[in-house]
């Protein structure tokens, strides 16, 4: 499941982009990045969701709104999620496992971001590089 959070209400009118921006720096564990909200598009339920914006490619972000559904006892409900399509470009949506019943519009946050290493890879990195060098070291004394 590609969904990293549910908020009650429409977070994607235009005029809400503070509290989008403060649920993605929550849900993403970033502090005081700028999530411009993309082009709103409308959709029909359907397998895949077209999109007519910049082709996705790499870690994508985008939030999904879902009027008068009744999983959410019949209010509306605004939802994150967070795919990595690496390499692949695409120009729709794939929604397997996307929880589809009265979507009614989605916005593109961000696309085409790579995916940054743990801290934890650079020092495993970093200790394999100086145990090259200690050896190199020792090969040549």
């Amino acid at each position: 499941d590609n969904c990293i959070g549910f908020y009650n209400g429409n977070l994607f009118n235009n005029d809400k982009d503070a509290e989008q921006n403060s649920a993605l720096n929550t849900l993403l564990g970033t502090s005081g990045v700028d999530y411009t909200p993309g082009v709103k598009q409308d959709v029909v339920n359907g397998a895949d969701i077209p999109w007519a914006g910049t082709p996705l490619t790499g870690v994508t972000v985008l939030g999904m709104h879902f009027g008068n559904s009744p999983s959410f006892g019949g209010s509306n409900a605004s939802a994150f999620y967070v795919f990595d399509f690496g390499s692949n470009v695409l120009t729709s949506i794939p929604t397997l496992g996307v929880y589809r019943q009265k979507q009614s519009n989605f916005t593109v946050y961000r696309t085409g971001q790579t995916t940054v290493p743990e801290p934890s890879a650079f020092a495993l990195v970093a200790a394999g590089l100086a145990g090259l060098a200690a050896v190199a070291r020792r090969r040549k004394a």
